[in-house]
């Protein structure tokens, strides 16, 4: 799901900082779009790591600008997730979920809400 979203923000022109802990199908993915002409930087990023998600947002916005659009499509995929989940795969997929949106909403929506604190003018947002 996340490369089709990042492939359909491409078609519309978006600047687009994209992450992944598999960096193979991240590193192809930019190598594709890149190649097509569309501003894309990948960046390796385990969501479940609080102080990745500042290292990321920094970057991102070092190589791009404020960030102006998230799209959190992060998760974990474990296999059993059913009664027979043993703790670790359950703890693991928890962590993923919890650790995605509480990192994303501190560092890049928070980033995004400092730019837009700063950006207004009397006539609205300025860019």
């Amino acid at each position: 799901m996340g490369a089709a979203y990042v492939r359909a923000l491409a078609r519309e022109g978006a600047i687009i900082a994209g992450t992944d802990i598999i960096d193979d199908l991240g590193a192809s993915l930019a190598e594709q779009l890149q190649s097509e002409g569309r501003d894309f930087s990948y960046y390796h990023h385990d969501v479940t790591s609080r102080a990745g998600w500042q290292a990321v947002v920094a970057s991102a916005q070092q190589a791009h600008g404020p960030i102006d659009v998230l799209v959190n499509n992060a998760g974990v995929q474990v296999r059993s997730m059913g009664i027979e989940a043993d703790d670790r795969g359950w703890d693991l997929r928890e962590q993923g979920g919890h650790e995605s949106v509480l990192g994303s909403g501190r560092k890049a929506a928070g980033a995004m809400l400092e730019y837009a604190r700063y950006s207004r003018s009397s006539t609205g947002f300025s860019r």
